[in-house]
Formats: C-alpha cells, structure tokens, sequence
C-alpha cells in the first residue's frame, strides 16, 4: 500500500468518526431544542426582547456618563439588568446549574422528555442525512439556504422518530459512498478538508448544546419551573415586568443625559 493509499485509509476513517459523532450531536441539539421550544418561545417574546433593549440604552448611557466626565460610569460594555442574578461570571455554569438545584426535590432537566429513545437504524439514517446536508458543510451560499430547510426536516423526522421520512432523504439526497479509483494529493486535500469542516462544526453544534443545556435560558427555565412548582408564581411574568422597569428608568436617564449634551 502506498503513503497516499495510507493517508487516505486514515483520513477515511476520521472522517466516518467524525460524522458519527456530528449525528450524535447534532441529534442531541434537535432533541433539546424541541424540548425547550415552548419555553424559549416565551423567553424570547416576555423577556429576550425587551433584555437586548435595556443592554443597548445601558451601554449609551454609559458611554455619556463616561464623555461627561463621571468617573463612576460603569465602564463601556457592561451593563446591569435583573438576569444578572442568574449568572456568577466566577463560577462555571454547569457548577452553577448544579448549585441551583442542591437541596431541591424538583428534578433538573436531564436530557430529552417525553420522546422515545431512538432506534440504532434511525440514528444511524440521521447521522447520514446530516452528514450530507448539513448547511455547514455547503461549498456555497445558495447551498446553505437550501440545505438549511432539509436540514430542519431531518431533525423534525429525527424528534419524530419518523424512519420512514428519514429513509427517503437518505435515499434522496445521500449518494452511496465509494472510494475514488485514483489516489492522489487532490483527493487527500478534499478529505483533510472534509475532517476539518466537521470538526469545526462538532465544535459549533457542542457549544450550541451547552449554551443551551446549561446557559442562562436554562437556568431561567428552571428556576421558573421551580418557583411554580412551590409557590405558584409566574418567574417569566415577574422577570419581564422587572426588566421593563428597569427600561423604562434607563430610557429616562439617557433622556437627562442628551439633554446635557
């Protein structure tokens, strides 16, 4: 066996690795996002939206106080808002996930509720889906836009655990792989860029995951979930009416402070 025919036995073998991998994942994702979607929905619209408002009019704010002199500004870019509770930037958030639920009866989220574990054969029909049409992967822009679509169905099949469906993308749209009748440094090139793009993307999907397992909607999520549970308060309500308030104070400030200008 030649260097080449070597190289590119193990690069092969990474390369199926790394798509396995990037199934695993990438089915985590769609199972967590699906989990999350009615709760991130509200997040969004209660409190994400007007959140970003009050970050923006903060950092103004503190950029006027700052050109005016005031040595007690808060330094440009930070700003103070009520979710600053939910986040200690000493301690490492899945420590402080952890911390959160010490003591409670009420289980944390761990992992995919309320859907059936997936089957060795649907997975494997996922992996080569995603494998093949992630919109990562796409050498273009109009490749990704179309991708991007096929992408969303494959995980709508995956949460489903709809085979069938999954079955007839692979059957679409996943060409039966075959090794190249020649070997050389051209084809060696497209498999070492090939591991790369998918561990770019592994890293990408496993950051997405993490933010979303153990960010700060999640810790949201849960303390609201907690709170509801014992004492029958509506956290998503209380937060969004609390961050208002605080717009409404810092609209006002920014007001005074222009008008000094």
């Amino acid at each position: 066996m030649t260097d080449l025919h070597q190289q590119m036995a193990k690069l092969s073998e990474k390369v199926s690795e790394l798509e396995a991998h990037l199934g695993e994942m990438a089915g985590n994702l769609a199972e967590l996002t699906t989990i999350m979607a009615p709760f991130l929905a509200r997040y969004q619209d209660n409190i994400l939206h007007y959140y970003d408002k009050l970050i923006r009019v903060q950092r103004e704010i503190a950029d006027l106080r700052a050109a005016q002199g005031d040595l007690d500004a808060v330094s440009p870019g930070q700003a103070v808002t009520p979710l600053d509770r939910f986040t200690d930037q000493n301690i490492p958030v899945d420590e402080q996930y952890a911390r959160m639920w010490e003591g409670k009866k009420t289980p944390r989220l761990d992992g995919p509720q309320n859907l059936p574990p997936a089957a060795p054969e649907l997975k494997q029909l996922y992996t080569k889906v995603i494998a093949r049409l992630h919109p990562d992967l796409a050498s273009t822009r109009s490749e990704r836009a179309r991708l991007r679509s096929l992408t969303s169905k494959a995980n709508n099949c995956y949460v489903r655990r709809d085979m069938s469906a999954l079955r007839t993308m692979a059957d679409i749209y996943c060409e039966q792989s075959s090794l190249p009748a020649i070997v050389d440094e051209k084809v060696i090139k497209e498999l070492r860029g090939r591991v790369q793009m998918l561990e770019m993307l592994i890293t990408k999907i496993e950051g997405q995951y993490f933010d979303l397992r153990y960010g700060l909607p999640a810790k949201i999520k849960a303390s609201a979930e907690l709170v509801w549970a014992e004492e029958k308060r509506d956290l998503i309500a209380e937060l969004s009416a609390e961050i208002r308030q605080y717009l409404r104070e810092a609209q006002a400030e920014l007001i005074t402070l222009k008008s000094r200008l």
